[in-house]
């Protein structure tokens, strides 16, 4: 039974126009079949009643010995209701489709928040989140949010506290350092510039209030650098102002970074490539195109990458390797290999600490990698703020 025949024996009601001189004739013969019929009216020629879908086949039979037909001019009840379902059932089945993914994406989460202090790099946590498996599209009920808090806690010295929830799709990470207070005071509210941690002075500058040291003076933490105690002299009258004190206070120090991994040679304009792509969805992982991985071949690997569908970009990640042979390829210059691991390091060390020299040795590994180690001379703003009260 196709969809047409099955609407067509669903109880209804129709409106049956039958044009006819003789309206009482083919009345008493619906009757004399024992065909019901209802609202029966006579105007301009044609007869109306209303009938139901079972009795139109007899109606018809009745109909022929007149040499007449009955025309529907409307349909009532289930039918109508039926036909107007099968018209709409592209729009229907859309909005079904629409209600499971919806379903299906507030099960999961979307987009993560990380609040943190100013010394926390959160490119190198969003990074160590990443490789750790929480991503965009990860189901909810694969977040462990007393595990991430853990984590954290143990893998960045400078973090004393993390708190990770989940909010809706978002998940929402608020980290608190150990040396770094949250709270930046607004410039109304005197306060002192202190050591954030013990070193010696590389470079001052006093923009308001007090200097407490020198360059060259070596400090412990606590120590007041720049007070936002003014004494002043008005009229040979002394008096005290408090101020909001600001300054530039630097350190130099040097840091060793190891475990760089860079590729030894640059792919020459128009070089083809073999590409790997991994998608994750709902906490799955799915391949498109195979490993190429041999000594002949080197690879870029670009992570975190969102799909996109023409101009509309998808909550939806995946990390391509994309496999150059090394015959078309160059080798990097060491000015290229320098500027390279200067953008490597200023990501990894953060917006707080400058560069002011590096000194690197590196190891030749597989399919064309630099292992490098990265000796950094950097200037570091060693002050935080501190209320005076």
């Amino acid at each position: 039974m196709n969809s047409d025949e099955f609407i067509g024996k669903i109880k209804s009601f129709n409106v049956i126009k039958i044009p006819t001189s003789h309206p009482e004739k083919i009345l008493n013969k619906l009757l004399l079949e024992d065909i019901p019929v209802l609202d029966v009216h006579y105007d301009n020629g044609c007869l109306f009643f209303k009938a139901v879908n079972r009795d139109l086949d007899r109606i018809d039979e009745v109909l022929k010995k007149f040499k007449t037909k009955y025309e529907r001019v409307k349909i009532l009840g289930a039918e109508k209701a039926a036909r107007t379902i099968k018209k709409r059932v592209g729009f229907i089945c859309a909005a079904f489709v629409i209600l499971v993914a919806a379903f299906l994406f507030s099960r999961c989460v979307w987009r993560i928040d990380i609040y943190a202090a100013r010394l926390t790099n959160e490119a190198e946590i969003r990074e160590f989140l990443y490789n750790n498996g929480i991503k965009q599209s990860i189901p909810k009920s694969k977040i462990d949010c007393d595990e991430i808090e853990v984590m954290l806690t143990k893998q960045f010295e400078q973090i004393g506290n993390a708190e990770v929830e989940l909010l809706g799709t978002r998940l929402v990470i608020t980290l608190v350092e150990r040396e770094a207070p949250i709270v930046m005071f607004d410039k109304s509210v005197p306060v002192d510039l202190v050591a954030v941690e013990s070193g010696v002075i590389a470079e001052m500058e006093v923009y308001n209030g007090t200097a407490m040291v020198s360059v060259g003076d070596y400090v412990n933490e606590g120590d007041v650098l720049i007070s936002g105690v003014v004494n002043y002299e008005f009229q040979e009258e002394p008096g005290v102002s408090y101020v909001h004190a600001m300054g530039k206070i630097l350190m130099y120090k040097n840091i060793e970074v190891c475990d760089i991994i860079i590729n030894k040679y640059l792919p020459l304009d128009n070089t083809g490539y073999l590409s790997e792509k991994r998608y994750y969805l709902f906490g799955k992982t799915i391949t498109v195109g195979s490993n190429h991985e041999h000594d002949q071949y080197m690879y870029v690997e670009e992570t975190n990458k969102p799909v996109k569908i023409g101009w509309f970009q998808l909550p939806v990640l995946y990390d391509e390797i994309k496999w150059y042979d090394i015959s078309g390829c160059r080798q990097k210059t060491k000015e290229e290999i320098s500027t390279e691991l200067s953008g490597i390091l200023e990501e990894k060390l953060g917006d707080k600490i400058s560069i002011i020299d590096i000194t690197y040795t590196a190891v030749e590994g597989e399919n064309g990698r630099l292992n490098i180690t990265c000796n950094v001379k950097c200037a570091y703003n060693m002050a935080i703020e501190r209320e005076i009260k």
